[in-house]
């Protein structure tokens, strides 16, 4: 939700997520975050710690991840990962 450039467009947004259950954050949830770096890392793919553990808690809920960062895309090539990708506008 970061960068929505007018406050109504972020109230809406949040709104909309709010619908979808929060995951409770383990520390597997983190150990695999961690190894997920090291995986981009070891292949010259630069990522960070919020992004990495995005994709941990997406890989275990078997969910795809929702997003218009291209970053995404380079860890999908990588990491067991699945994209719902909109075009950013």
């Amino acid at each position: 939700m970061s960068g929505l450039g007018e406050e109504s467009q972020f109230n809406r947004l949040r709104d909309l997520l709010r619908a979808f259950p929060d995951h409770q954050l383990k520390t597997e949830d983190f150990e695999r975050a961690a190894q997920m770096t090291n995986a981009c890392a070891s292949r010259g793919i630069a990522s960070t710690p919020t992004d990495m553990l995005i994709c941990a808690v997406a890989r275990y809920a078997e969910v795809a991840i929702f997003t218009t960062d291209r970053d995404f895309t380079a860890y999908s090539r990588f990491l067991p990962i699945r994209l719902f990708q909109a075009e950013s506008v």
